[in-house]
């Protein structure tokens, strides 16, 4: 499985989520925009088919075997790759485009000592002659760009360490006017001098395992070739062969925890059951529900950073955590029941309709912080207010700030509050709001200075 992660950061880990488990889920694969819009070809080279073609992943082309793929199959560095007799195999890609700034990336097992003069890749025109190519020549190994006599390739020289048998990741990085480097496994092994004479190869015939225009065959297994638009940096090259070399001293497989699944928009359900399936939901936009939500273990987090609008539609949710802390805060449009509700934000805003009556049948967390406080009201100048039930939970309400509210049920009790005005707070209701101890100051206290004589 190849995903694509827009950045990976150089000194501090990389924390990926995966999602599995659901039967139901719907497929979200996305092939071609798993590779970057600078990956021009990419072959994995797992073909294993009564047919010569050998899939390019970006669909630009794909490249011709000499046999049927499943004659060439065999183990390769990741699940299958393609191996090369040293006689007659090869792959043809045609006439294609080498890019004039780029990178070339392939898994390369020889099975012959490399030291003939056997091409692992190769983009040729045969007049002037204009080339691209990686291969091995008596005790060294070139790779870059040969233009019309100047011969711009890096050279590694002797190739030390290489022996048959042996994966090996190679690289050639070339930038347009510039360097050619070298890689074997992460390592820069050569870089040229600057090449300055734009190399043109759009009407380039080009293949892995022969020299297009004549000359023996390579011995090998090859294995995940890509080619790029792009001149890969020295970290790019080095983590892309210690990702795939060994991926388990790459990454650290963490215990199973509860996913998360980060709305960036609105939530709109029409119709249907979505089932949370007890992850973790954040949602920045607004969040509405016409159809069925199931949400058992599940958390939903309205993160936004602009107002948000729930509507639950008569939803149960489990647990319900609010982050937002922009001014207009987080509007619920209608009554709703939650297990458990957290707004640790300080300086939020919630705000209920009127008339409704929202139940919390867990725990129900409210700190804000002094000079920040928490704030609960409904629509100003409204007929009603709206009634907030928790009905047996524990309940922790610091530093809010509470405005026609009415408590049902049983007693919800605050500390460091603003009794806004209009709750039901008198003592005479079957259940009351109880704001217990000093209120916090409504604003600044007026500083007066005075002098006797």
């Amino acid at each position: 499985m190849w995903v694509e992660v827009p950045t990976l950061a150089l000194s501090n880990n990389t924390v990926l989520y995966i999602y599995y488990g659901n039967g139901a889920a719907e497929p979200q694969q996305d092939i071609a925009g798993t590779w970057s819009s600078s990956y021009s070809r990419v072959w994995h080279m797992e073909d294993n088919a009564a047919s010569t073609a050998v899939a390019d992943t970006m669909a630009a082309g794909n490249g011709t075997s000499v046999q049927n793929t499943s004659a060439l199959t065999t183990t390769g560095k990741i699940t299958n790759g393609l191996t090369f007799n040293g006689t007659t195999d090869y792959i043809s890609l045609g006439a294609i485009t080498i890019p004039t700034t780029g990178s070339i990336f392939f898994w390369w097992k020889p099975t012959e000592a490399p030291t003939g003069d056997h091409p692992l890749f190769r983009s040729s025109i045969a007049s002037p002659v204009k080339l691209l190519d990686i291969y091995p020549y008596n005790t060294i190994l070139y790779g870059g760009l040969y233009n019309n006599g100047t011969d711009k390739r890096a050279a590694w020289n002797p190739i030390s360490g290489v022996s048959s048998g042996t994966w090996y990741h190679v690289a050639v990085v070339w930038t347009n006017g510039g360097t050619t480097t070298l890689y074997i496994n992460g390592v820069s092994k050569a870089t040229s001098a600057s090449l300055n004479a734009t190399f043109d190869t759009s009407t380039a015939t080009t293949y892995f395992g022969k020299d297009p225009q004549g000359g023996g065959c390579a011995q090998l297994v090859m294995d995940e070739a890509s080619i790029s638009s792009a001149a890969r940096t020295a970290g790019w090259v080095v983590t892309s062969y210690n990702n795939q070399n060994n991926p388990a001293g790459f990454q650290t497989l963490a215990s199973e925890a509860p996913g998360a699944l980060a709305m960036t928009g609105a939530f709109t359900n029409s119709a249907g059951t979505f089932d949370m399936n007890g992850q973790i939901v954040a949602v920045s936009g607004s969040w509405t529900n016409s159809g069925s939500v199931t949400s058992t273990s599940s958390t939903v987090t309205f993160n936004g950073s602009a107002g948000q609008t729930v509507t639950a539609g008569s939803q149960a949710f489990n647990n319900i955590t609010i982050t937002n802390a922009s001014a207009s805060g987080v509007a619920f449009a209608d009554a709703f029941t939650a297990a458990n509700f957290t707004d640790t934000t300080a300086g939020s805003a919630l705000k209920f309709q009127n008339g409704t009556s929202t139940t919390i049948s867990g725990t129900l967390t409210l700190t804000g912080a002094s000079g920040s406080l928490i704030s609960l009201n409904t629509d100003d100048g409204a007929a009603a207010n709206f009634e907030l039930v928790v009905s047996g939970g524990a309940q922790s309400l610091s530093y809010v700030n509470v405005r026609r509210a009415n408590a049902g049920t049983n007693d919800i009790t605050c500390t460091h509050y603003i009794d806004g005005g209009t709750n039901n707070s008198d003592g005479t209701g079957a259940a009351d709001w109880i704001f217990s101890g000093p209120p916090e100051p409504t604003s600044e206290p007026a500083v007066s200075f005075g002098m006797d004589f």
